[in-house]
């Protein structure tokens, strides 16, 4: 669009130069990822995870366990859980799913695990009970440097947030679990 505007500045004498000349077309697609941890790097950022601690190191080891969506954990209050022995699941309702239909997470022992490890702080009048706050005003938001942290503590940066998901959804399809099942290997 800038290119068509300033070759038309410069058809009707409006400027001397199109300063667009030379430079390239940006990327129209980006390269997708088809990145999985490996099982070595899935105990080093278990590992790296207790080292960065409550808020970050729980939510990412939920984000591998649960495979679902950074925002979807990041946001997860604890209205959305039933963790009754005969039901341990987590009720995604459709207004947080990115596909706008209610999901129902089932959560393995390990989930229960680390959810039943967390602290649980007090919500503001008026504000939901969320899982990951640093203030219970709201949910976690910059992800970044907790990241980083992480990525040091496992001596490996080459991965995303995202990789998470595909990681899990890729060893639940090895063990033979539908993404909907409620069993876990």
């Amino acid at each position: 669009m800038v290119r068509r505007l300033l070759r038309w500045a410069v058809d009707h004498d409006l400027i001397t130069a199109d300063l667009t000349l030379g430079v390239k077309k940006p990327l129209t697609k980006v390269a997708s990822r088809d990145r999985v941890l490996e099982y070595g790097e899935i105990v080093r950022f278990w590992h790296g995870c207790d080292a960065i601690g409550y808020p970050y190191g729980p939510l990412f080891q939920l984000l591998l366990l649960t495979g679902q969506r950074r925002r979807e954990v990041g946001e997860l209050t604890w209205s959305e859980l039933d963790l009754d022995a005969d039901k341990r699941v987590w009720h995604l309702p459709k207004e947080r799913a990115k596909n706008n239909k209610v999901h129902d997470i089932h959560l393995s022992d390990a989930a229960l695990a680390v959810i039943n490890g967390l602290p649980r702080i007090a919500p503001l009048p008026g504000k939901p009970n969320w899982l990951f706050s640093l203030t219970g005003e709201r949910p976690l938001s910059e992800y970044s440097p907790a990241q980083a942290r992480l990525a040091q503590a496992m001596s490996s940066s080459d991965w995303t947030l995202h990789d998470l998901r595909r990681t899990a959804t890729t060893i639940m399809a090895r063990c033979g679990i539908a993404p909907t099942s409620p069993t876990a290997c």
